[in-house]
């Protein structure tokens, strides 16, 4: 009876024990699983902190092939400086002036990706290669259209925001930096801040991208002239070259900006470095 008691006591024992092991071993098993998972994130988000900022492509999963290559590719293109110092050369060797005159201002762009909730880039424009003294600076962000849009109405929809004032004032004491701003999603884009009826839809003709607004021209308020003015906007994007051609007028029809004789200002891509604290230019175009 000793024995056989025993026995039964191991038995006992033993499925116990066994029933302890399975129960520890299912609980700890999602335990395992999500420590790796969060140890996955930790370690890709320190590769994005540690990288410089880059336009990466947030694609949805219904994306088609070909409509997923071309946001690929157009976010690879829309970021870094771009100038157009020998089309404004050329104006006044031409005798060519600015504005009445036909002729271009010198214009540089620097387009630099952010790291908001969705692709982002912020633009400062700036005359005569002057980082301290821009004359726009805007927000874009940038998303794949629908995909029973057509290709040929837009593939990439670009909607632009003005700036929070200090964010302006940050912006303008660093000379365009955007390292120099916490950016903030709810804040840079909040719905005051969207320009409206300015959206610009892009789409791929041949061996570039073309820009357009939905309509023809758009009815805006500035807040700079205190009045509505008309805008129309064409652009086109290479991988050396970025070329804009805004226009504004007022509602009487009155010059503002732009071309007159509606000539795009054909930026050139380049890279900008500084020499003893002032600006210099290095190649005319990126290797």
């Amino acid at each position: 009876p000793g024995v056989a008691l025993m026995s039964c006591t191991q038995a006992a024992l033993l499925l116990i024990f066994a029933t302890a092991v399975a129960f520890t071993s299912a609980a700890l098993q999602p335990a395992v699983e999500l420590g790796g998972f969060a140890r996955c994130q930790a370690r890709a988000a320190l590769r994005r902190a540690a990288a410089p900022p880059r336009c990466s492509a947030l694609a949805a999963p219904e994306l088609d092939q070909s409509r997923r290559l071309a946001f690929d590719e157009f976010l690879s293109q829309f970021c870094g400086h771009f100038d157009n110092l020998e089309q404004a050369l050329e104006d006044r060797r031409a005798g060519r002036p600015p504005r009445e005159g036909g002729g271009h201002e010198h214009i540089h762009c620097h387009l630099q990706p952010l790291a908001l909730e969705r692709p982002a880039v912020l633009a400062n424009y700036y005359f005569n290669g002057d980082p301290a003294r821009p004359f726009r600076q805007r927000l874009y962000t940038l998303q794949p259209t629908e995909a029973r849009r057509s290709a040929a109405d837009g593939e990439i929809r670009m909607q632009i925001f003005r700036l929070a004032e200090q964010v302006e004032a940050k912006l303008r004491a660093a000379s365009g930096d955007a390292a120099a701003v916490a950016w903030d999603a709810e804040r840079d884009l909040a719905e005051e801040l969207l320009i409206p009826g300015c959206d610009v839809f892009w789409r791929r003709v041949g061996g570039h991208f073309e820009g357009e607004m939905a309509t023809a021209s758009a009815l805006v308020h500035s807040p700079l002239l205190g009045r509505e003015i008309v805008v129309t906007d064409h652009l086109h994007l290479w991988e050396g070259a970025l070329w804009v051609n805004d226009r504004g007028c007022g509602t009487d029809g009155t010059y503002l900006y732009g071309n007159t004789r509606d000539v795009p200002y054909k930026m050139d891509r380049v890279r900008w470095s500084s020499h003893r604290g002032e600006p210099v230019w290095e190649d005319r175009r990126a290797a």
